[in-house]
């Protein structure tokens, strides 16, 4: 019988709700940041706040519930099924919506809001393509470096992959 624990998925909301908080004060905070405007209202009171009530315990916290999730995992499939399942839930998103929809608007927008980038969208696009690790303008020997494993310039929020 699947016993379901409520009190881990109540940990999992709240856990979201002060990432979604945490995000929406980095406007207001006095640290550069993706999408910023440098004329915004900043507050070094926000970032304290931020830093020390969400800031220093919602990563641990991911992590733990990331562990959470692999034990209850673990105890209805194989290591093999586990693995496999999490290439198909993880690694193909990450390889194809996460590389070619996400990823790119947010390199686009974050080279528009700190002046690195001038252009449109659209004249901007083949430049990222060219400058991802491991594209075809590299040379063999690239292959053999671990940053081909995620073959993209701008992580954005996928580093939890």
């Amino acid at each position: 019988m699947k016993e379901r624990r409520y009190d881990i998925d109540w940990v999992r909301v709240i856990a979201m709700l002060a990432v979604f908080v945490f995000h929406c004060t980095r406007f207001f905070g006095t640290e550069d940041w993706h999408a910023k405007v440098p004329a915004a209202e900043q507050s070094e009171t926000v970032v304290l706040l931020r830093t020390f009530l969400i800031a220093v315990w919602f990563m641990p916290l991911f992590f733990l519930l990331a562990g959470f999730a692999s034990r209850y995992s673990l105890k209805r499939r194989t290591g093999g099924q586990y693995l496999l399942e999490r290439v198909k839930r993880l690694l193909i998103p990450l390889y194809t919506v996460g590389m070619f929809i996400l990823a790119v608007p947010q390199a686009y927008f974050d080279g528009v809001t700190h002046e690195r980038i001038t252009g449109t969208f659209w004249q901007y696009l083949p430049y990222y393509y060219r400058d991802i690790p491991g594209s075809i303008i590299y040379s063999a020997t690239q292959f053999l470096d671990p940053i081909f494993l995620v073959p993209y310039t701008f992580s954005g929020h996928f580093w939890f992959f």
